[in-house]
C-alpha cells in the first residue's frame, strides 16, 4: 500500500512539473544585443592603451590637484623671473640709449669725409 500512495504522489509531482513548462515561450534576447557585446569588448580593449592609463591616472583628484599646484608654481616663477630680466634688461637699454644720443662737439679742424669708408 504505501508503495503505490509513494507511486501515485510521484505521478502526481511529475505531472505537475510538466504542467509547469505548458506556457513556456522561446526567451528572446533584448534589442541590440549584439551592439553592447561588441562595444563592451571594444571598451576593454581601449582601457588597456597607455593613453587611457595616462588620462585614467591624470583625472584623480590628488594627482589632478598637484599637477595643477605645479603648473602654477612654474607660471609664477617665469614671471617673476620675466619681471628680473625686463627691469634689468631696459636698464641696460636705457645706459645704452644715452650713449647714443649723447652730445659730442664736432671741431672744424677734424674734416668730414663724404666718402664711404
Amino acid at each position: 500500500m504505501n508503495n503505490k500512495s509513494d507511486h501515485k504522489k510521484l505521478n502526481e509531482e511529475v505531472e505537475q512539473a510538466l504542467q509547469s513548462v505548458d506556457g513556456i515561450q522561446r526567451a528572446s534576447a533584448p534589442p541590440f544585443l549584439l551592439t553592447r557585446i561588441k562595444a563592451g569588448i571594444q571598451s576593454a580593449a581601449e582601457r588597456e592603451s597607455l593613453w587611457f592609463k595616462i588620462a585614467s591616472l591624470l583625472s584623480r583628484p590628488a594627482i589632478a590637484t598637484a599637477c595643477f599646484v605645479v603648473l602654477l608654481l612654474i607660471n609664477i616663477l617665469a614671471i617673476n623671473f620675466t619681471d628680473n630680466f625686463s627691469t634689468n634688461s631696459t636698464s641696460n637699454t636705457i645706459a645704452q640709449q644715452k650713449d647714443d644720443y649723447a652730445l659730442s662737439v664736432i671741431s672744424i679742424y677734424e674734416p668730414e669725409t663724404n666718402e664711404p669708408y
